[in-house]
């Protein structure tokens, strides 16, 4: 993924397919949770989740309004929108202005199929601290 602007929307698409090498659609995940923090917290302590996004449910109780959705297209299904809230700089004493952090991206869940499997899907996000954001 690209650097991002730090408090802004942003939009990851990426394919998401079984283990036959075949895109899911919404009916095909069973569960699907999403984690987002910040690198190097997380590996000085352990912690570092930014925006409460932590094995956050993005699949059940109708969460796909929460910002992950699974569409259905022929090449990217799955569609994660980051919020300004989510695109925030944790280590502000840390990071020059201009500079980036890296936050994590997690999502995991199972499919629906029998046999269900297990999936993760990782991504590191490069934001970019801004000057005169507020």
């Amino acid at each position: 993924m690209d650097v991002i602007l730090e408090k802004t929307d942003v939009w990851y698409r990426a394919p998401l397919k079984d283990k036959d090498d075949v895109l899911l659609n919404y009916d095909g995940i069973a569960t699907m949770t999403m984690t987002l923090y910040d690198k190097k917290t997380s590996e000085e302590s352990g912690g570092g989740i930014i925006n409460l996004r932590d094995a956050y449910d993005v699949r059940n109780s109708g969460a796909w309004d929460k910002g992950v959705t699974v569409t259905e297209s022929e090449s990217m299904n799955l569609v994660v929108r980051l919020t300004p809230a989510d695109n925030i700089i944790v280590n502000t004493d840390d990071i020059d202005i201009g500079g980036t952090e890296v936050h994590i991206l997690l999502l995991e869940g199972t499919t629906a199929g029998i046999p269900s499997f297990t999936f993760k899907h990782e991504v590191e996000i490069k934001v970019k601290n801004l000057n005169k954001v507020s």
